[in-house]
């Protein structure tokens, strides 16, 4: 559920950077890469900690600080610097990182070692799934928003009110054209932009905390790889094999030589 979240939360972070900071593609994408400085050190410990107090509650937790950091960016308005982005990024690359290190971690370990592949074809599975529907799901939620919030558009053609109704991007394009004319349907662009990506990630918020709490719930325990080596239903002959133990055949004997 952690990537069902973060892939939505870069769709529309992403986009406040180029259209509400004005940053290029190339600064947005910098913009973001403090996130990678919070998230490697906090995977690197993650393991450790749950293996100390257990899978369920470091995942959990993960996701309560995914929803928190969603909280704090979800207050970012029209005038909002990109320090004030900055501590929610932070906060959001924290608990991805809490979340999503153990959570790869059971599902390796909950299938014996002949069986990883498929193990790591579901927890590809599960990031792809979740990816997808997470996009859909914030992106509808901002999209609905934006366009509901949006109020100046009186005096524009009718085809020209439903781009900028459709794509703020292509709205603040429009106003460019605009002069000072612009300047009004600018600033309500950019109002709508910032009530859709409230919308969005308060949205983003809601389904990190029902994950959190499901995963208290139903959640694995501790994750314990070393007891899931070796499964019943596997041939003996492939199980010693993928325990790196060669099995001695045994050599037939040639007719005619003495035993």
């Amino acid at each position: 559920m952690q990537f069902l979240v973060s892939l939505g939360f870069f769709l529309v972070g992403l986009q406040f950077l180029l259209l509400i900071l004005g940053y290029s593609a190339l600064m947005s994408t910098v913009a973001l890469l403090p996130i990678a400085a919070v998230a490697m050190p906090v995977s690197v410990v993650a393991p450790a900690i749950a293996a100390r107090v257990g899978v369920r509650p470091v995942i959990a937790g993960g996701m309560a600080t995914i929803a928190i950091g969603f909280l704090l960016l979800a207050r970012l308005r029209v005038d909002s610097t990109y320090w004030s982005f900055l501590i929610g990024l932070g906060v959001f690359g924290v608990g991805v990182s809490l979340a999503s290190t153990p959570a790869t971690t059971a599902i390796v370990s909950s299938l014996p070692r002949a069986k990883q592949g498929v193990a790591s074809a579901v927890n590809d599975v599960s990031r792809e799934l979740g990816s997808a529907i997470g996009i859909a799901t914030l992106g509808s939620l901002f999209n609905r928003s934006y366009a509901n919030a949006i109020k100046t558009t009186a005096g524009l053609p009718a085809s020209v009110a439903g781009i900028v109704r459709r794509s703020p991007a292509a709205g603040l394009d429009i106003t460019g054209h605009m002069g000072a004319n612009g300047v009004a349907l600018a600033h309500s662009v950019k109002s709508a932009f910032i009530h859709g990506l409230g919308a969005a990630l308060i949205g983003g918020a809601i389904i990190s905390f029902v994950g959190a709490a499901f995963v208290l719930w139903r959640g694995p325990g501790r994750s314990d790889a070393a007891g899931a080596d070796i499964d019943t239903d596997t041939p003996a002959s492939f199980a010693d094999a993928s325990n790196g133990a060669p099995r001695a055949e045994p050599v037939p004997a040639i007719e005619g030589t003495a035993a």
